[in-house]
């Protein structure tokens, strides 16, 4: 319940880093369904521009069980960039084995609203 009323996006992965879950917030910040953003689906939302940072950031978190922090943008199905603050931890088992992620997705548009329309 908590997920689905957060003012967040609140998204969950397995320990190989594909998207088990997403709320209602991330599903209307990235545009993608819940089942589009299943797996590695997620990352058509990330705006192109974005793309392989995104892709080489997630790939050392999931090499080194790193914390992630970041900023990056969602491409809108329709056409509309969403800033995002990006907060991702791993969830370790007793054992201290990695089950899985736990992120948290921000919406910064307006704090980044200038970036963008001045192109930078």
């Amino acid at each position: 319940m908590l997920m689905e009323f957060a003012p967040v996006g609140i998204f969950c992965t397995d320990a190989y880093g594909r998207n088990s879950c997403i709320n209602k917030k991330g599903v209307d910040m990235t545009g993608l369904t819940a089942a589009e953003a299943k797996g590695k689906g997620w990352i058509k939302a990330v705006h192109p521009d974005d793309r392989k940072k995104i892709i080489t950031q997630w790939h050392e978190i999931l090499d080194n069980h790193q914390t992630f922090k970041s900023q990056l943008r969602f491409l809108h199905r329709d056409g509309t960039i969403i800033w995002v603050a990006a907060e991702i931890v791993a969830q370790p088992t007793p054992d201290g084995k990695i089950m899985g992620y736990v992120g948290i997705l921000t919406d910064i548009s307006e704090t980044n609203k200038g970036k963008w329309e001045r192109g930078n």
